[in-house]
């Protein structure tokens, strides 16, 4: 397994907790937005969006060698998976198409 395929699999599970926040977030603004006072509801749309913003802070893809937060270059390209022409960890240099087991 290369450490590419590492960071692939940390992007998709990042971007599915994002998505699950986000399914839990409609159904709540769905229950608020049976609540006829207005500024309750965009209240808590703000609080959700604010929520989103620390769920997507929380959870950072990152180098599977040195740590380092990568979502800034893992996160372009491909929604899924990182871009074929992010060839190294801007931090530490390492190639994320060498194999995860070598040298770690």
């Amino acid at each position: 397994m290369t450490l590419r395929q590492l960071v692939n699999a940390n992007k998709r599970r990042s971007l599915l907790s994002v998505l699950a926040y986000i399914v839990a977030s409609a159904f709540v603004l769905s229950v608020v937005a049976a609540i006829p006072d207005k500024w309750l509801m965009l209240a808590t749309y703000v609080g959700l969006m604010f929520g989103l913003a620390g769920v997507m802070r929380a959870v950072p893809i990152r180098c599977p060698r040195c740590g380092t937060n990568i979502w800034s270059v893992a996160g372009r390209g491909p929604l899924l998976t990182m871009s074929s022409r992010v060839k190294h960890c801007p931090s530490c240099g390492v190639s994320f198409d060498a194999s995860a087991s070598s040298g770690a």
